[in-house]
């Protein structure tokens, strides 16, 4: 469902989701979403920390396992805060 800002109308629409997502970061050929700004924070919380539990939150299990390498991780973690800042 999504409601209009000005007349207040509530109407179904279609969501295509991941695409549509609006936190959402490609790197290494993979897909990353968040479901909203909180998540994008506890994403890049997770990235940019240095213990990484193995038992990751559910929140946190989605991530593919080749963002969390050093080749890709570092500038992962400084798109997703460049964006944090933007929104």
């Amino acid at each position: 469902m999504l409601e209009c800002p000005q007349c207040r109308a509530i109407e179904p629409t279609e969501i295509h989701w991941p695409e549509a997502a609006y936190w959402r970061w490609i790197a290494a050929g993979e897909i990353l979403v968040a479901r909203n700004r909180e998540h994008a924070k506890e994403i890049y919380e997770f990235l940019a920390g240095s213990h990484r539990p193995p038992n990751r939150r559910p929140s946190l299990r989605s991530i593919p396992s080749v963002m969390l390498t050093k080749q890709v991780w570092p500038e992962l973690a400084q798109t997703i805060l460049r964006d944090l800042v933007a929104a």
